[in-house]
């Protein structure tokens, strides 16, 4: 009895012993790089897609990698970034100058209208006139042609 006794004893040490171990058993450290560009040393069970450099057994060990990885990694985002302003740059100043060439072709535009109206509005303001000018005319020639009628019909009787 003695000896199944120390067996159990024995085989329940084992099974604590490689519990603890297994875990006591840290996850490995990564150096990743967030969507800000910003590097940073995580703790994870895998890589992840934005893994820079690892894994790594500690945390001190990742540290001291990431001071290497992310000056290399710096330097080329700071190129991209430099070669993305520039692009943007370029097309922001060729939509602006495509505003501009629109706003001129805008206001040459309104010019033209603007000088089409003022003719048309003269030109209707010449025909009133002129209207008016008939007018008067038909009505004074309707007066007078009154006043010969009146005349004649004075004279017959």
């Amino acid at each position: 009895m003695k000896i199944k006794h120390i067996i159990a004893v024995m085989v329940a040490t084992i099974f604590t012993l490689t519990a603890v171990c297994v875990f006591a058993a840290e996850d490995p450290w990564f150096i990743i790089k967030d969507k800000n560009g910003v590097c940073k040393v995580i703790q994870a069970k895998e890589k992840t897609p934005a893994t820079v450099a690892g894994p790594y057994e500690t945390q001190k060990k990742a540290d001291e990698a990431k001071s290497k990885e992310c000056a290399k990694a710096d330097k080329e985002a700071r190129v991209k970034a430099a070669e993305e302003a520039k692009i943007k740059a370029d097309k922001d100043a060729k939509i602006k100058a495509d505003e501009a060439a629109k706003a001129k072709a805008d206001k040459d535009t309104k010019a033209k209208a603007d000088a089409a109206a003022k003719v048309k509005a003269t030109d209707t303001q010449d025909a009133k006139a002129k209207a008016d000018a008939e007018a008067k005319a038909k009505a004074k020639a309707d007066e007078e042609t009154k006043k010969l009628k009146d005349a004649k019909d004075a004279e017959k009787k």
